[in-house]
């Protein structure tokens, strides 16, 4: 429990309380009430909030007598006047506000799906024209090299385009037909 562990050049005092003496470090607790800004009273936060008492509980060990840890931070927040439903009401605008954040980003992923879907649906109708049109096109060329025609552009396919035909230096060079045979 290091909040509650003595500093070696903080000045401290015995309080008693009943039959018993408890070292407190009072040299970091102020004297007066925590101070209110102009920016935090205006919207309504506390000096002391619930982030401050989240990181307090953090701190603190979990395991055990979680009872006796709340009180013992009850006790010490109201002896530096601070109140619990202070913290309360602004662990409630806390929690108001993250839960409208989470409505604002769910609605923002529903957008995007929606974006999403629509560009898949666009997707799949460009694919199915493009299957469409390389179908026809296959045909055409079939209908047409069939016909006894040349392509009359040349065709945009994936496959290198034949070998130009050989000169006429060169097919003398070659052997005929029945010489190799």
């Amino acid at each position: 429990m290091a909040i509650f562990a003595k500093k070696q050049t903080a000045p401290e005092t015995t309080t008693p309380r009943g039959d018993f003496a408890v070292d407190v470090d009072t040299s970091g607790v102020p004297s007066q009430p925590l101070p209110r800004t102009a920016s935090n009273a205006a919207a309504g936060t506390p000096a002391y909030g619930i982030a401050d008492a989240m990181q307090l509980m953090r701190s603190l060990p979990s395991e055990g007598n979680m009872d006796l840890v709340v009180r013992v931070v009850r006790v010490t927040l109201n002896s530096v006047n601070v109140k619990l439903e202070d913290i309360i009401e602004d662990a409630s605008r806390r929690q108001k506000a993250i839960q409208d954040r989470i409505s604002a980003l769910h609605g923002q992923v529903s957008d995007l799906e929606e974006q999403l879907e629509a560009r898949r649906r666009e997707i799949g109708s460009y694919e199915a024209d493009l299957k469409e049109t390389t179908a026809v096109k296959e045909r055409l060329a079939l209908a047409d090299k069939a016909a006894g025609h040349a392509p009359t552009a040349p065709a945009a396919s994936t496959q290198p385009p034949p070998p130009p035909p050989p000169s006429s230096s060169r097919l003398a060079n070659l052997p005929r037909a029945s010489e190799r045979e």
